[in-house]
């Protein structure tokens, strides 16, 4: 069943109103009709079973039958701070890391990425889509929360943005004395985790001293060498694994 997301200034109304991008997409793309059901989240906090009732053109009205019992709680908040694959492979990271749970995705300009966003507009436009493909992907894995995809950033920002009251870890493909298993024993779940993931070239070890003086946990993912698509998504789900919503 299809999902999408509606902001309303009633806490519990009785129906909501679909508009713009979404409206179009039910009416053009999936066809639906009068009498379908969907889900609606409201406010990114609850979640309903509504029934299509009208329909014109742009603007779907949909009537809510039950309140269901998922709740927008996250049992742990990743930020993930990704550096800047090139082609299209920061459009999957987006797509996965959202289906995965993570609360925010930063894109990264490191010293080592070969992608360079270096025109604000570029950056723009490029910020604009990954949006969209994380408020897709957001629709359809049922989310009840849409990642915010920040502008590229370049290190030293993200040095500085990292907040000090998250737990930081570093996943490098140099590091060999310690591994994730016994730091991922001793995470704290009510404090933010933010992953930080270098791009196709690694990191510099100027970047891995930087993040290692502000407190960064620097670990390795094992013996054998990881793409940095896969280097995320499988830290990120480790992470729900022994410390989130996974079963």
């Amino acid at each position: 069943m299809h999902q999408f997301f509606v902001e309303s200034t009633i806490e519990e109304p009785s129906k909501v109103w679909i508009e713009g991008e979404d409206a179009h997409h039910i009416e053009r793309v999936l066809r639906m009709r009068i009498g379908e059901e969907v889900f609606i989240v409201i406010n990114r906090r609850s979640q309903w079973l509504g029934e299509i009732d009208l329909m014109t053109e742009g603007r779907v009205e949909v009537r809510l039958i039950t309140r269901q019992e998922r709740t927008a709680t996250r049992s742990i908040d990743i930020i993930l701070y990704q550096g800047v694959p090139k082609s299209d492979k920061m459009d999957w990271i987006v797509q996965k890391a959202t289906e995965l749970g993570v609360m925010e995705i930063c894109p990264v300009q490191m010293k080592r990425s070969v992608s360079r966003i270096d025109k604000p507009d570029k950056a723009e436009k490029k910020q604009r889509r990954w949006q969209r493909i994380s408020d897709e992907a957001a629709k359809q894995s049922k989310r009840m929360t849409i990642p915010e995809v920040k502008l590229p950033m370049s290190f030293s920002e993200m040095a500085k943005e990292i907040s000090e009251d998250a737990q930081v870890l570093v996943a490098y493909e140099d590091e060999k004395k310690h591994g994730l298993h016994h730091h991922l024993k001793t995470m704290d779940k009510t404090k933010p985790i933010a992953i930080v993931i270098g791009p196709e070239g690694g990191f510099e070890l100027e970047e891995i001293q930087t993040l290692r003086d502000r407190g960064a946990v620097i670990v390795g993912l094992g013996p054998r060498i990881l793409r940095t698509e896969t280097a995320s998504l499988a830290l990120i789900a480790l992470l729900q694994y022994e410390c989130g919503d996974f079963m």
